[in-house]
Parts: C-alpha cells; sequence; structure tokens
C-alpha cells in the first residue's frame, strides 16, 4: 500500500456486456485529504464508486482500504469506510435516533449512548433527531447518513453527490459538515460530484475522469495555477491596437475586448508589462483579475479527450 494511503484503487477495470465501462483506473487518496471525483455523465464515476464500496466486482484489478482487499478481505475493508452512495439508506416510517439504534443492531458496532449522541451533535441533527426521517427534508437526511456513517468509526467517508437537490441552505450546511469531518475529526473524505464549484470549494485534491479513463489527477491548487491569469487592463480604446502589438512582440499573450485587453500573465510581470506599455505612450488606467474556476478547466479537459 502507498504510504500514508487510507484507499488505493490499481488498474481497475471493468467491462460490462463487452464494452469497457473503466479502464486501468489508478489512484490512491492519501490519510486527511478532501480528495474529489469528477467526470461528466457517463465517465464511470458511479461505476468506480460501486467498485470501491464492494456494490459490484471489478473485471480486473483491486480496491484496498487501509490495506485490505474490498475482494478478498471485505469485513475489513469495509470497517474502515463510511459511504453514502446514491440515496441514503433509512427507514421513513422510524425517528432519526430509531434509525441509529437499528444500524448499530444490523453493524454489530457496539457503542453506549453517549457516542451515538456524539454522532448527533457532530452532523447538528440533535433538535430533530427524535422526529420522524418522513418529515425530514433531504439534508437533513443526508445528514442523518453520515451519522450512520460514523458509527463506525471510518477512516475514509466516501459521499456520492452528497448536495444533490439539496436548496441553497442545505447545501451550505453540508459544506460546513464535511469541512468539519475533515478539519475537527482527521476524516479522510472522498466526494463525487458534478458541482464543479463545490469541489474547487471543498477538495485539495481532485482527479477527473472521462469515458472510464484518467484526464487529470493532481492538487486543485496546482491545478488552478497551471491555468495562468487571465488579466483585464484597462486602456485608452484607441491605443488598444497598439498595446496589443506591443504585447505580441514580447511573445505575452493577449486579446483585445472592447474596451480592454485581456492579457495572460503572472501577477508578478504586471508591473514590468505596465512599465513597458508606459515607456510607449500606453497608459493602463485599472487592473482586474478574471478568476480562473475549476469548471473552466474541467470542460476544456474533457473536450480534449471526448
Amino acid at each position: 500500500m502507498v504510504k500514508n494511503s487510507v484507499l488505493e484503487v490499481k488498474k481497475l477495470c471493468k467491462e460490462i456486456d463487452g464494452k469497457k465501462i473503466i479502464n486501468d483506473l489508478s489512484f490512491s487518496v492519501e490519510k486527511g485529504q478532501v480528495f474529489g471525483f469528477l467526470g461528466p455523465n457517463g465517465s464511470g464515476k458511479t461505476t468506480t464508486i460501486r467498485m470501491m464500496t464492494g456494490m459490484i466486482k471489478p473485471t480486473s484489478g483491486s480496491v484496498k482500504i487501509m490495506g485490505h482487499d474490498v475482494q478478498t478481505n471485505f469485513y475489513d475493508a469495509m470497517k474502515n469506510m463510511g459511504a453514502i452512495v446514491e440515496h441514503p439508506a433509512l427507514f421513513d416510517y422510524l425517528s432519526g435516533w430509531k434509525n441509529l439504534i437499528q444500524s448499530v443492531r444490523l453493524t454489530g458496532e457496539k457503542h453506549d449512548e453517549s457516542y451515538l449522541k456524539w454522532c448527533v451533535e457532530t452532523v447538528e441533527l440533535s433538535d430533530r433527531i427524535h422526529d420522524k426521517v418522513k418529515s425530514y427534508s433531504l439534508g437533513m437526511k443526508q445528514r442523518l447518513a453520515i451519522a450512520q456513517s460514523l458509527i463506525s468509526s471510518p477512516k475514509i467517508l466516501v459521499l456520492d453527490e452528497p448536495t444533490n437537490g439539496m436548496d441553497p441552505s442545505g447545501i451550505k450546511d453540508m459544506r460546513s459538515l464535511i469541512k468539519k469531518l475533515s478539519v475537527e475529526y482527521g476524516i479522510t473524505i472522498f466526494i463525487s460530484s458534478h458541482l464543479l464549484s463545490e469541489i474547487e470549494n471543498l477538495c485539495d485534491h481532485v482527479l477527473i475522469i472521462n469515458k472510464g479513463t484518467e484526464v487529470v489527477n493532481g492538487s486543485v491548487r496546482s491545478l488552478l495555477e497551471q491555468n495562468q491569469p487571465e488579466f483585464n487592463f484597462s486602456i485608452d480604446p484607441a491605443k488598444i491596437n497598439q498595446a496589443v502589438l506591443l504585447l505580441t512582440e514580447k511573445n505575452i499573450k493577449c486579446s483585445q475586448s472592447e474596451d480592454q485587453i485581456v492579457v495572460h500573465t503572472t501577477r508578478s510581470d504586471i508591473p514590468h508589462l505596465v512599465n513597458y506599455l508606459y515607456e510607449h505612450q500606453v497608459f493602463v488606467y485599472s487592473i482586474t483579475k478574471s478568476d480562473n474556476s475549476l469548471e473552466d478547466y474541467f470542460i476544456s479537459v474533457t473536450r480534449e479527450v471526448g
């Protein structure tokens, strides 16, 4: 097992009806990471998660959790993982508290009432825990499902589309909870989501797949830094063509946008460029930075592969 890895996926393949859904996928999730898993519809995300959680068998390859192979040592592997895949498995006609009691019975875990109360307090459901689940909002159901997952004291928590269908308030609460589980309790988090801004805000590492194959695997920060920032230089419209020519001569990538020029450069180079333009009687009135988002990057790399 890779040093400090909680989850290790190695050469994972899945064929269904002769078609390769997942093709030689390998990655590891290190202790303490909030790991984002991205891909367009049909990319193989759900199939990968089902193999990770032992719901389906891979055609070849392996998944290990804390060194335990999911296929050959399922019980020990799953002891270390909490997972919410697709929809929370809850009994609507029972209260939230009785759902937790039922989970303890089904899993065989031995916990006293104080630990269950801690799980409830952690997901901030204390005021509604004795109400029937059928009265819960989607966000509350997701938080109860996370409380269920905490019963086994997992080393890694797998969340498949954790905010899907929630209102803005529910999304905000879920993001806060995920950060708390990671920062305060040191739980490694694996998040699959189609909300790219969510991954950008929550995760420190991201894996992007398309057509069952890895496209990008790296830190969120490094991926954003690879996309050189864009700066909007506001100048005299009559000087725009001259400015573009001057910067192009310096091998600076730039383009015209109404009464501005869009300049691709590093922040440290800006003073030199402004001074260079000033020396040629082109005055920069203001500079604003265009935000590079993970969404822009995601669209570009999946389009290239697709």
